[in-house]
């Protein structure tokens, strides 16, 4: 056996005597190569990170199932149910199923239900390539009001966006706008009527922070585990996949989601990365506003 002593050579640990030069140079190309080597590694893991958590593994895990099944579901799944709602169309147009137009608006609700099901699950496991460019998180926002107007109708329901000045970051608009969208969604119905929902950005160090707060009655410590894992809901319609969907784009976005939760309720919030060239400042900045 031997040990390293400098960049000169080796040193036998028996008998502590040189080793032959050329044995030395050797050694001396196999220690930098094993330099080279460990340096990759690290670089490699600093690109690549690997998830220690094991509630994040089995998350990758069950994604990895689903991309699996990918093609099974957009194939063989959907489109028979495309051709069933074709024909149940047809026949809801003739007279002779007048009496049955109620039977088939149902059927054809519950198949829009599971092709939605289906597009949500296919959107979560797509490997699409995306369209990333700097952008303002605050003017996507903005851009998304009416649609907020939209889902708090009838629902007594308050929301309030708050958007302090932010440097543009890389973002895919139409990825963004849906994980804005189900994390919106998914505050309005945790809260009881009357109830506010906040929604923030402002910068952090080096990160954007985009927040959704609400006033519901908070999550379980049981539920927390299971959150972001596919098909898991607490609620009578929903799918399971809306907050998988968030992990998925956050993921790809190399952002990550922070959940804090209470009695007085439950705030996400999911943190950007802001690149190491200089920032853009933005020039939409509109400190409270109650929508």
């Amino acid at each position: 056996m031997a040990k390293w002593e400098n960049n000169a050579g080796l040193r036998l640990i028996r008998t502590g005597k040189p080793l032959p030069a050329r044995q030395a140079s050797y050694g001396n190309k196999l220690k930098r190569m094993n330099d080279e080597l460990e340096n990759d590694r690290l670089l490699l893991k600093k690109l690549c990170p690997v998830p220690q958590d094991e509630e994040e593994l089995a998350r990758l895990d069950r994604l990895r199932l689903l991309e699996e099944m990918s093609d099974c579901i957009g194939h063989e799944v959907k489109n028979p149910l495309t051709t069933v709602r074709g024909f149940l169309q047809l026949y809801r147009k003739k007279k002779a199923f007048t009496q049955y137009h109620d039977s088939l608006d149902l059927m054809i609700g519950e198949l829009d239900r599971a092709n939605a099901v289906i597009t949500e699950c296919l959107s979560l496991i797509n490997n699409k390539v995306l369209h990333i460019k700097p952008r303002n998180l605050n003017k996507i926002l903005a851009n998304l009001a009416p649609l907020y107007r939209t889902d708090k109708i009838g629902l007594d329901k308050h929301i309030v966006l708050q958007m302090e000045e932010i440097p543009d970051i890389p973002l895919e608009e139409k990825e963004i706008r849906q994980l804005v969208l189900n994390l919106v969604r998914n505050g309005l119905e945790a809260m009881p009527p009357s109830g506010v929902l906040t929604i923030r950005t402002y910068r952090e160090g080096k990160e954007v922070v985009f927040s959704v707060q609400d006033q519901g009655k908070g999550i379980a410590p049981d539920q927390m585990k299971k959150l972001g894992t596919p098909f898991f809901t607490t609620k009578e319609s929903g799918t399971g996949l809306g907050l998988a969907v968030c992990y998925r784009i956050a993921a790809r976005h190399n952002a990550v989601i922070n959940i804090e939760t209470s009695p007085a309720g439950t705030t996400f919030l999911v943190r950007f990365k802001i690149p190491q060239q200089k920032a853009i400042p933005n020039s939409l900045h509109l400190a409270h506003r109650i929508i």
